[in-house]
């Protein structure tokens, strides 16, 4: 049986329970936020002194509130701000829909954008809102999701869509047509540095294995929803 599961970015509060029924195998959740806050700040060419996070629906504020803080631990921006996207009414993603759309919170004019998601599966929300961000003026559009599952068709959306880049973790395996957009991050780190902390802790033998990944400063970090 299993005794314990470690995973990423679970989707909903509460699926620690809902993994294993009864609740009686314990659950670690970590984060990938920190991965992608070093990637963004790490970005060839670098982000410009105005970013604006966008969440990508109102379930994603939290998320990318937290992504907003870890950017601004990495470097200094003139402005760095957040604001949550309202899709248009009837969702499939027409002219009217776009102009619809809404965003409550900072203009994006001559902004970077950094869009934050949960997953992305097949694309649509992306493209929409890509194409509205292309509207408003903002300068450069991205975007980073935890888990790129990418339906058939998603790909093609990414393609057509005015985003520059889509960041998602290797949580799953990309698609044999993959698009040149679409980049991934490697979490073995973070697993790595969950076991070693919490799983391994007085085992002398496992920690000679991977000295270079136990790193206690940094595992509280891991745990962010």
């Amino acid at each position: 049986g299993v005794d314990r599961i470690i995973a990423l970015d679970l989707h909903s509060p509460g699926q620690e329970v809902a993994l294993t029924f009864d609740g009686t195998v314990p659950v670690e959740s970590i984060s990938s936020n920190e991965l992608m806050a070093d990637y963004f700040a790490e970005l060839d060419p670098p982000l410009g002194d105005q970013v604006v996070v966008i969440a990508a629906n109102t379930n994603c504020v939290k998320k990318s509130v937290k992504f907003k803080e870890s950017l601004a631990k990495r470097r200094d921006f003139k402005i760095l701000d957040t604001a949550i996207f309202f899709k248009g009414s009837s969702g499939i993603g027409t002219k009217a829909d776009d102009a619809e759309s809404e965003f409550i919170g900072s203009d994006v004019q001559g902004a970077d954008v950094i869009i934050v998601d949960n997953i992305l599966v097949e694309g649509k929300t992306l493209s929409k809102l890509c194409r509205r961000l292309s509207m408003d003026g903002a300068r450069r559009i991205f975007m980073c999701s935890n888990h790129g599952v990418f339906s058939p068709t998603a790909m093609k959306l990414v393609d057509l869509s005015p985003v520059e880049r889509v960041v998602v973790t290797n949580s799953v395996p990309l698609p044999p047509t993959s698009s040149s957009k679409v980049v991934q991050t490697d979490t073995t780190r973070l697993f790595a540095k969950v076991i070693s902390s919490e799983l391994c802790r007085g085992d002398d033998e496992f920690k000679t294995v991977i000295p270079t990944l136990v790193d206690e400063d940094e595992t509280e970090e891991l745990h962010e929803e």
